[in-house]
């Protein structure tokens, strides 16, 4: 979403808020649906596939969004909007499904492993960004040397990488 022409979509200020105007309503409508979609497919399903549409998602940002960019503004804006709609739909079903697991998992001390998951929970809150930013820094640096899947496609095939593994697990 950067302004930045050379290594981002060029989009200014106004424009990127309101390309995550979809993904703000999208966070209220699967809140007040999660119930009824846990109660039709199950919490494994949502969780599977919340990871897999957000690993596919994100694998896809540094490869779609500028292919759409090339061809039309037109399709860009709707590359953006449909990520907007589906990316939180992704994390929110996702890891209210996780949690929800989780907890139903502990019989005892629930205060105290709800605690330990959310102090670990922060610390990645913490430490994605400046990771992720960091490869992201690397890639940008060296995006005319690195093709794929290095270079700017780096944190996003890791973070696709990641939400494989843990649908497998």
């Amino acid at each position: 979403f950067a302004s930045n022409k050379a290594h981002g979509l060029g989009l200014e200020p106004v424009e990127i808020g309101e390309a995550m105007a979809p993904l703000g309503l999208m966070l209220g409508v699967v809140s007040l649906s999660f119930s009824a979609l846990e109660k039709c497919v199950g919490l494994k399903f949502l969780f599977r596939g919340g990871m897999l549409l957000f690993g596919s998602l994100i694998f896809s940002i540094p490869i779609v969004l500028p292919a759409l960019k090339a061809l039309s503004r037109s399709l860009l804006w709707a590359g953006l909007v449909t990520l907007g709609l589906l990316r939180p739909c992704a994390g929110m079903l996702s890891m209210s499904a996780m949690n929800i697991m989780y907890n139903n998992v502990l019989s005892a001390h629930f205060g105290l492993y709800n605690g330990i998951a959310s102090s670990v929970t922060s610390c990645g809150r913490c430490l994605s960004p400046v990771t992720v930013g960091s490869l992201f820094a690397v890639g940008v640096s060296s995006a005319g040397s690195a093709s794929f899947p290095l270079g700017i496609y780096l944190p996003f095939t890791a973070a696709a990488a990641l939400a494989v593994v843990a649908v497998t697990i």
